[in-house]
């Protein structure tokens, strides 16, 4: 399709991911699907990573990288240059070697060139066990680039360690940053289990945050970076915080917390996004006797009202 490699289930990835280490490795792709099916394969090598442009569709990969004994694991093993978005990944790594990501394990160094990930969400299940540095990250594992910009993305999943051991050194966002690595209007709801010893909350080295919004701590925080309470996540108020990038279904049976705007949810109930000129919501359903805490202001384009008649109503 005009160059671009399309990927609409497990079988394709693993062509794709075959695809970079033997043909082209600046080949664009396209997630058409979400993909429920784990897969096992990583993109890009040490002698050739990806540096095209992936572009998730808003679909979601799942993968199980299970006990792995080589550094770096991630979907997509080394980067450089590349651009990752609007990619959901969800799934498990557990590793015994260092440098594990929900996205990308290795961003290398690379004159000139940007890498960028962007509107990208990580709910992966990290588990470490590494005794001591681990250098783990909830999106990227090492940034050895003196140009990466994060930006509209977030680590909701999980970084833990196996019972008997020990890891530290990790970060919530980035494990280390040789280069400088640009954080912007992110979101971590992750669940951390690893030692805070030597950790950072966003990104270990050397990385510039702002308006980045966190629940748990994992050592250090940067400047920039904003605790916030788990209950402001289903609310709404985070979805304020964050910005126009941002949408989320709001109420009894919402989302439990932001992600970045799809515009496929667009028609679905409850699901509050920014038009422009303001947070909009196509049609907002309320439930019969419902009670919902709204943490900002947005106007329904149409409020419709359920209620459940019995014979006790006197109809």
């Amino acid at each position: 399709d005009d160059g671009c490699f399309i990927i609409d289930g497990s079988e394709d990835w693993g062509l794709f991911c075959k695809y970079v280490e033997d043909t082209d490795n600046g080949v664009n792709a396209k997630l058409t699907a979400d993909i429920t099916e784990a897969v096992t394969e990583m993109a890009g090598t040490s002698g050739k990573p990806y540096t095209g442009t992936f572009d998730g569709g808003g679909h979601t990969l799942t993968v199980n990288y299970e006990t792995r004994s080589e550094d770096c694991t991630a979907p997509f093993r080394y980067t450089k240059g590349a651009t990752i978005e609007n990619l959901t990944v969800e799934g498990l790594i557990t590793t015994s070697k260092k440098f594990a990501g929900g996205v990308i394990a290795y961003n290398a160094d690379g004159s000139s060139v940007q890498t960028v990930l962007r509107c990208c969400v990580s709910n992966v299940t990290i588990v470490s066990e590494v005794r001591g540095d681990g250098t783990h990250g909830g999106l990227v594992g090492v940034n050895n680039n003196d140009d990466m910009v994060i930006e509209h993305c977030a680590f909701t999943g999980a970084l833990i360690k196996r019972v008997d051991v020990m890891t530290d050194c990790c970060g919530g966002l980035v494990g280390w940053s040789n280069g400088t690595a640009v954080v912007r209007n992110c979101l971590l709801s992750a669940t951390f289990a690893v030692s805070s010893t030597g950790s950072n909350t966003f990104v270990r080295n050397n990385a510039t945050v702002s308006n980045c919004y966190y629940v748990n701590a994992l050592g250090d925080v940067p400047e920039g970076a904003t605790q916030i309470e788990s209950e402001t996540l289903s609310s709404g108020e985070a979805l304020r915080l964050l910005g126009s990038a941002w949408a989320q279904k709001i109420g009894t049976h919402g989302d439990k917390c932001p992600t970045p705007y799809l515009e496929s949810r667009k028609a679905t109930a409850n699901y509050v996004y920014n038009d422009g000129t303001g947070w909009v919501c196509e049609n907002y359903l309320l439930g019969d006797k419902e009670t919902v805490e709204i943490g900002l202001d947005f106007t329904a384009k149409s409020l419709t009202y359920g209620r459940t008649f019995t014979l006790d109503d006197g109809y």
